[in-house]
C-alpha cells in the first residue's frame, strides 16, 4: 500500500490475493487493534450508542482510501478475466 501503484495482472494478482488471504483473522484483528489504537481518543469511541434514527457519519482517514484503492487494483484485473 504505502502510495504505490499496484497493477497486478492474472497469476500475479491471484498469488498476491493468495499471500494478503492466509493469514486474513490475524491480519484483520492487528488492523482493527491498529485502527482502535490510532481512535481512542475520539467522541465517536468514548461516547458510543444509537443515533436515534439520523444517519451516521462514517469516519475516514487517508489510510482507509489508500486500503480500499489498494484492495480495488488488486481485483479489477481479476474481476475483467471474469467477464
Amino acid at each position: 500500500m504505502d502510495g504505490k501503484k499496484l497493477e497486478y495482472k492474472g497469476e500475479e494478482a491471484l498469488k498476491e490475493i493468495e499471500k494478503l488471504t492466509k493469514n486474513a483473522d490475524e491480519v484483520q484483528e492487528s488492523l482493527l487493534k491498529q485502527i482502535l489504537t490510532q481512535n481512542r481518543e475520539t467522541d465517536y469511541l468514548n461516547n458510543s450508542g444509537t443515533s436515534a434514527g439520523e444517519p451516521k457519519l462514517m469516519p475516514s482517514i487517508a489510510e482507509d482510501l489508500d486500503r480500499r484503492t489498494f484492495v480495488y487494483n488488486l481485483i479489477m484485473p481479476i474481476m475483467n478475466q471474469l467477464i
